[in-house]
C-alpha cells in the first residue's frame, strides 16, 4: 500500500499536467465506469493520479470548508470546483466506502495495471503499448520523425534508437504509406480527439513528453 502510494505521488509530478477530459453533453447521458474520473472511457494511471491529488487536497485544506467563503484560497476553490473534481466525486469511490482517498487511488492503479497485463494485441497508433491511443503516442511519433530527419550530415539523430521508440516502426504508420512522419502523428491525435472529445491540437511534443516522464538523452 505504501509503495503504491509512493508511486502515485511520484506520478503526480508527471501526469497531473495531462489533458483533463470533460465529456461533451449528448442527447442521452453517458454512464462512465467507476474509476474513470476523467470520463475518457478508460481507467488508467491518470485517473489514479487525479484521485490521489484530490485526496491530498482534501486533507491539506487549512482554510474555511465553505468554498464561497471569501477567505477560501481562490486557486484551491478553482481547482475543487473544476469539472474534473465533480467527476471524481461521481466516479472516484471505487471501493464504495463513502470516502475518496488513497485506497481508491491504489485500487484504480491496480485495475489499470491488471488490464495492461491481459493485453496481447495493440491498436495501430498505440506506440507505447499502454492500451490506449492518446497525445503521448502522437508526441512520440512526432519526436521519432523529428529525430529521423535532424541528424548531422543527413543521418538520423541517435535518439531515434531510444527504447521508448521500440514499437513505433510497427504501430505508427497509420495511413499505411510506408513512411512514419508528422501525418501519422496528426492521425493518432485525431483518433484520440474523436474518442475523447478533447479538441485541443497544440502540443509541444518535447515538453509534453518530458512532463509525462519521457526523456531522450
Amino acid at each position: 500500500m505504501k509503495k503504491a502510494i509512493s508511486l502515485l505521488s511520484a506520478m503526480l509530478l508527471s501526469l497531473s499536467t495531462a489533458p483533463m477530459i470533460v465529456s461533451a453533453e449528448d442527447s442521452e447521458p453517458v454512464v462512465y465506469e467507476i474509476g474513470d474520473v476523467t470520463h475518457d472511457g478508460v481507467i488508467d494511471a491518470i485517473d489514479a493520479t487525479l484521485v490521489l491529488n484530490y485526496y491530498t487536497l482534501s486533507i491539506s485544506i487549512s482554510c474555511p470548508e465553505d468554498t464561497d467563503d471569501p477567505d477560501f484560497a481562490s486557486d484551491l476553490r478553482e481547482e475543487l470546483q473544476s469539472p474534473r473534481y465533480e467527476h471524481i466525486n461521481e466516479n472516484g469511490d471505487i471501493n464504495g466506502d463513502g470516502v475518496i482517498d488513497g485506497t481508491d487511488a491504489v485500487t484504480i492503479l491496480k485495475i489499470y495495471t491488471d488490464n495492461l497485463s491481459t493485453i496481447t494485441t495493440y491498436e495501430m497508433g498505440d506506440v507505447n503499448h499502454d492500451g490506449m491511443i492518446d497525445p503521448v503516442d502522437a508526441c512520440l511519433v512526432l519526436s521519432y520523425y523529428t529525430y529521423s530527419i535532424s541528424g548531422t550530415d543527413g543521418t538520423p539523430d541517435d535518439r531515434i534508437n531510444h527504447p521508448y521508440f521500440k514499437y513505433i516502426s510497427e504501430y505508427a504508420d497509420i495511413d499505411g504509406d510506408g513512411v512514419i512522419n508528422s501525418k501519422d502523428a496528426t492521425a493518432i491525435l485525431k483518433i484520440y480527439q474523436d474518442r475523447s472529445g478533447d479538441t485541443r491540437e497544440n502540443y509541444n511534443a518535447s515538453e509534453y513528453l518530458e512532463e509525462h516522464g519521457y526523456v531522450f538523452n
